[in-house]
């Protein structure tokens, strides 16, 4: 197993043992809950344990497919998130043997505080905002943030709070949005909202193991703004930024929902396509060519060359990737020689996928 794909696996599963051990805490605490005047919050524990076990099956999904090798490597350090996570595991190991002494009902929010403090560390965020936003799958960042409010409502009704533990009730909320929007930044661009660079290619990983179990043809734009300099020369940077976010608009409205469109750096996009021809390829680009020219941007005229290619992904996924965007890049140049404001589209061959694989044997 590749580094890469071990560390995304070890840190899967503390992420699973840390929920684990948040639903068997929960579900002692709904058994300590069972005289008659306490059924709500014997209630509210079941509620909060069902929560955690619908997250341990979420966790069991992300690491099946990690098993099959498509989840990329999600951190800048993963030895880092590593260590911090094997650290939290023993301290939820730790808190267990106090969950298992049969708690006060004060103490019991005391620790139900310190685990989803525990559950709040980044890497949680950045699993769930990769699976929601590669594979529109449901995943607990939907509903956490009321799972946490109810938690504090109640705390705030059975719990034994003092000023100092509401201000750290308020923190867990700090942190949960915190965490989401540094988890939205790492991978996406925020003048245009699109994908940058970085969530591209992470998203793209599982998209192309897909692509190749199913042996389907893919398609590659790479799209650039034309005279984009002498826009943000001529009009300022205020302007520009104004054409960079309408040109991502357009070429968003003339794909598929199954597609990815990012930005790829400065004034410049890429779209990767699901499963068509030549043909319906070239159709594309020019709806989105032509989409982009219809009307003036800040009463800029604004037009794109752009580069395109298809085709299968047969052999190395990274290498054969990387392929493809070669061949969207030199047809990019070469509608950029040919006066721009157009698109050229050449299918990358089959011997230049061979081509690679022989260079990495």
């Amino acid at each position: 197993m590749a580094t890469d794909d071990r560390q995304i696996n070890e840190i899967l599963g503390f992420c699973l043992q840390i929920d684990i051990r948040a639903e068997e805490t929960y579900r002692q605490f709904a058994t300590l809950a069972q005289s008659k005047d306490l059924a709500e919050l014997s209630e509210f524990w079941n509620d909060m344990a069902d929560d955690e076990k619908s997250h341990i099956v979420f966790w069991e999904k992300v690491i099946a497919l990690a098993h099959q090798g498509v989840i990329p490597m999600l951190f800048d350090n993963p030895t880092k998130t590593i260590e911090e996570l094997k650290e939290t595991c023993i301290k939820v190991e730790a808190l267990m043997e106090r969950v298992a002494g049969k708690p006060s009902q004060g103490t019991q929010f005391i620790l139900a505080y310190r685990l989803e403090f525990y559950l709040l560390h980044p890497a949680f965020e950045t699993f769930f905002h990769f699976m929601e936003s590669v594979f529109a799958e449901s995943n607990p960042e939907a509903d956490y943030e009321e799972h946490i409010r109810r938690f504090l409502q109640m705390f705030e009704k059975y719990g034994e709070t003092t000023p100092e533990l509401e201000l750290l009730g308020e923190l867990l909320i700090r942190l949960w949005d915190r965490n989401k929007s540094l988890a939205k930044q790492s991978h996406q661009d925020q003048l245009t909202e699109l994908l940058n660079r970085r969530g591209f290619f992470n998203s793209i990983v599982p998209l192309l193991h897909h692509a190749q179990r199913r042996q389907l043809t893919l398609g590659v734009l790479l799209l650039d703004i034309d005279n984009f300099k002498l826009i943000n020369d001529r009009c300022g940077h205020l302007t520009g930024d104004q054409v960079l976010v309408e040109v991502a608009h357009r070429i968003k409205s003339q794909v598929r929902a199954s597609d990815l469109t990012a930005r790829y750096g400065g004034e410049e996009f890429v779209v990767f396509l699901f499963d068509l021809g030549q043909t319906h390829l070239q159709e594309i680009a020019e709806k989105i060519r032509l989409a982009v020219a219809a009307d003036p941007i800040s009463e800029q005229t604004v037009t794109i060359s752009v580069g395109a290619t298809c085709g299968p992904i047969n052999g190395n996924i990274e290498l054969e990737f990387q392929t493809l965007l070669n061949y969207a890049d030199a047809c990019l140049y070469e509608a950029k020689s040919l006066g721009k404001n157009r698109t050229v589209l050449k299918v990358a061959e089959e011997h230049e996928f061979a081509r690679r694989d022989q260079n990495v044997t």
